[in-house]
């Protein structure tokens, strides 16, 4: 069995500052983060190389190891965050306002020509690139850049002792798709001494990550005998155009969420929420489009030497609603004390509609292959618990 091993280089540095400027308090930072991954597949070969070889009248070898490339992700973040409290303002308003800065660079890199090179030609029967995880190709190679801006600011205000409300607005700008608003509403009441009430509701959205945008990979595989060539295409490239695919947007959400915290004693607490959180237009890896389920988009793909196609759209709803549990308790224990944390979730995600693009209607089950629907349905358990102990 072929091995893929990965060389992974991963960075990230943080630093800041916090102090007062007048009545405010500043928060000021700057973070980097970088990983790269390449991949080295030993144990395997270059089935076509072996072939090519053996029809030049050789042994019929090839390699056994192949630098098959790899892809890299970095990101520097700025951020500057002000907050003051006003005690004066009814029982106690909260202030906070910042801005962030962000800006991504995505490559991928090609790997060695053995990696996927086809030696022996089509139609000789030699699988070409390195079994087991063909290596990127020159046409692959990506150096995607975007940057973004936000601002936000977070209101919390005391209405009395007893009633607790906030609201909360963020804008961002990115350079690739546009802009964004989103926006939070949350109150609690605490209904007796050691009961407190809460909800929540917000809006969200999750743009596109480079990655999805600009992640490419081709690869030769043989269906029915014949040698075929599998592309997952970027966004807005020639195949995924070809096929009719929209421009990657935003995913956009809406949440509620409703609780109580019960705290019987100073030492033990216990909470439940409910929650809802709706996804729209959820970016998802398609199926592969061929000859057999879609005819009229194999023709046009086979211009360009596609046999079958893959590509992230924005096409799936998906709905998750749950319960979290959480019960806390602390005591002291010898000289020290001993937290006791015990935790429940317990949720579930349905898929609720599939919006095919006008070009691909009448192929859904294509579009979100079964594959991909247990996922996002069942990629995650049902239920979850967790204990543990904090001795401090």
């Amino acid at each position: 069995v072929p091995f893929i091993n990965g060389k992974i280089d991963d960075q990230y540095a943080t630093i800041g500052h916090r102090g007062q400027i007048g009545e405010w308090n500043a928060d000021f930072s700057q973070t980097y983060g970088y990983n790269k991954m390449m991949y080295d597949i030993s144990h395997t070969l270059n089935a076509s190389i072996a072939n090519a070889d053996l029809l030049a009248g050789g042994k019929g070898i090839s390699p056994d190891n192949f630098k098959a490339g790899g892809f890299s992700f970095q990101q520097l973040t700025t951020n500057v965050d002000f907050t003051r409290f006003y005690d004066t303002v009814m029982s106690g308003l909260n202030v906070a306002f910042g801005a962030e800065y962000r800006s991504e660079t995505y490559k991928i890199f090609a790997g060695e020509p053995g990696s996927y090179s086809d030696a022996d030609g089509v139609g000789f029967g030699g699988n070409a690139g390195s079994q087991g995880f063909p290596g990127f190709r020159p046409s692959d190679q990506t150096n995607a850049k975007r940057h973004s801006s936000a601002g936000y600011v977070d209101l919390e205000l005391d209405l009395n002792p007893i009633v607790k409300t906030q609201a909360a607005v963020r804008y961002e700008n990115y350079s690739d798709f546009g802009s964004t608003v989103t926006g939070k509403l949350a109150g609690s009441v605490r209904a007796a001494d050691n009961v407190l009430l809460r909800g929540s509701a917000s809006t969200g959205f999750r743009a596109p990550s480079l990655q999805q945008k600009y992640f490419s990979s081709t690869f030769t595989d043989f269906v029915a005998g014949v040698p075929t060539d599998v592309v997952l295409a970027p966004n807005g490239g020639p195949v995924a155009n070809l096929a009719g695919i929209p421009k990657l947007k935003e995913e956009k959400s809406t949440s509620f969420t409703l609780g109580t915290t019960w705290t019987p004693s100073n030492n033990a607490s216990v909470t439940a929420d409910l929650y809802q959180i709706k996804i729209k237009d959820r970016i998802v890896l398609s199926g592969r489009f061929d000859s057999t389920n879609y005819p009229d988009l194999a023709a046009k793909l086979a211009t360009l030497g596609v046999g079958q196609a893959q590509f992230f759209v924005n096409s799936v709803d998906t709905k998750t609603t749950g319960l979290d549990l959480t019960a806390s308790h602390k005591t002291s224990f010898g000289p020290n004390k001993l937290t006791t944390y015990l935790a429940a979730n317990f949720s579930k995600t349905e898929v609720t509609g599939i919006h095919a693009p006008a070009s691909l209607k009448g192929y859904e089950d294509v579009l979100l292959s079964e594959r991909e629907r247990l996922f996002i349905e069942q990629g995650g358990p049902r239920s979850k618990f967790t204990l543990g102990f904090d001795y401090v």
